[in-house]
């Protein structure tokens, strides 16, 4: 029936989602040179969209009632940063080489597909919380130390380039080129938007903990 939820529809939602992943940011052999590689991005992007429309119609759970809407969106930062991460470091030689333009070229439709997947189910889990109250009191304290903890991460890792760059020899440096500096920078954000997500997640997690002993 339309409008309704069904558990078989959002399986198969996420299935084609995941398949879809897996064609677009592995490299699957020699799959690569067939017709069917470029399947990667359609199921990726349809399947997004029937797993967000079936979660949608998904009666809320005892689960979902008890998490906070600032720890979902922590859950959704881990995947989301995590994925552009790892994508970076597999391109790492090619970024480290100068090859920003080449490599841009093939990374702008799986980027722009990462970010429309990311806006997708934010839109769809901020539709789900309706007029429920998002922040209070105890929301603004983690989110204010997990802020903390990722630019503690980032002001650490811009002091360990600034010494490496001010104190070594030129012979030494060999390695900094400015493809490897600027991919370095663009990790260092990432990296410390995923440990403030990490903060958030402990802490409400630790919350939990304590309020069930």
């Amino acid at each position: 029936m339309a409008g309704e939820y069904k558990a078989g529809w959002l399986a198969v939602g996420v299935a084609m989602a995941l398949l879809g992943c897996w064609l677009v940011f592995l490299e699957p052999g020699s799959f690569a040179e067939s017709p069917a590689y470029a399947l990667g991005p359609v199921l990726l992007a349809s399947g997004s969209v029937l797993a967000a429309i079936q979660f949608s119609l998904r009666p809320r759970g005892g689960v979902e009632e008890r998490t906070a809407p600032a720890e979902i969106e922590a859950w959704l930062v881990l995947l989301y940063a995590g994925a552009l991460f790892f994508y970076l470091l597999l391109h790492a030689q090619a970024f480290s080489q100068g090859q920003w333009r080449e490599v841009a070229k093939g990374a702008s439709p799986v980027l722009l597909q990462m970010a429309v997947f990311y806006t997708v189910v934010s839109v769809v889990l901020r539709a789900r919380r309706g007029k429920s109250v998002l922040e209070d009191e105890r929301d603004r304290q983690i989110r204010h130390r997990a802020v903390v903890w990722g630019r503690g991460v980032l002001v650490g890792i811009v002091m360990v380039l600034a010494w490496t760059l001010g104190f070594s020899s030129a012979e030494r440096l060999q390695w900094a080129t400015p493809g490897a500096m600027g991919l370095l920078l663009v990790l260092a954000l990432l990296l410390s938007w995923w440990i403030q997500a990490v903060a958030t997640v402990a802490q409400y997690w630790r919350d939990r903990r304590g309020a069930a002993a």
